[in-house]
């Protein structure tokens, strides 16, 4: 099927440096990631952890990340308890001018709450596996991905919005 080898080829192609900040509440043990990271070709991914929004908030005022992963859930799930907000971390990750890939992983959503993540122009990944889910590789590819074709339309906006000013100049001389 010619469609699903369009899709794949298409698909970003995570840089071997791929940069990313993890922010929940215990650090993830690292080990499934960076092996269905290496199965894609990025073979030193670097990662950031913080533990807090606040602590997420000061690293990303200082750096920027390929994508930026949130988990409200702790790693134990000890009574299933949040831990911080999603939402929230989200609002206040846009609003501060932060534009790197954002997506939210969580074990439910509701109506609301994806209506508001979308607002705030992130991904969802809905999943009780959390850090180790098989979805999350492929979730950052797309927002990667997203990330580089807004970045390009934008660009080519310029260039178009420059030439009709070029040729708005030239029909008035």
């Amino acid at each position: 099927d010619w469609s699903s080898d369009v899709c794949s080829s298409d698909l970003a192609r995570l840089p071997s440096r791929l940069r990313l900040l993890c922010v929940g509440s215990q650090e993830p043990s690292w080990v499934s990631l960076t092996l269905q990271l290496d199965r894609e070709g990025c073979l030193e991914p670097q990662f950031r952890w913080a533990s807090t929004a606040t602590e997420a908030l000061a690293i990303l005022r200082d750096e920027s990340f390929d994508c930026v992963l949130a988990t409200d859930r702790s790693l134990s799930n000890v009574g299933n308890a949040v831990e911080f907000d999603l939402l929230v971390l989200a609002r206040v990750i846009r609003s501060s001018g932060c534009d790197d890939p954002l997506i939210l992983i969580t074990t439910q959503l509701d109506d609301e709450s994806w209506s508001e993540a979308f607002r705030w122009e992130c991904e969802v990944l809905v999943t009780p596996n959390v850090w180790e889910s098989r979805s999350l590789v492929p979730a950052i590819k797309r927002v990667i991905r997203r990330q580089e074709m807004l970045r390009e339309n934008h660009r080519l906006a310029i260039v178009n919005h420059r030439r009709l000013v070029r040729e708005r100049d030239e029909a008035e001389h």
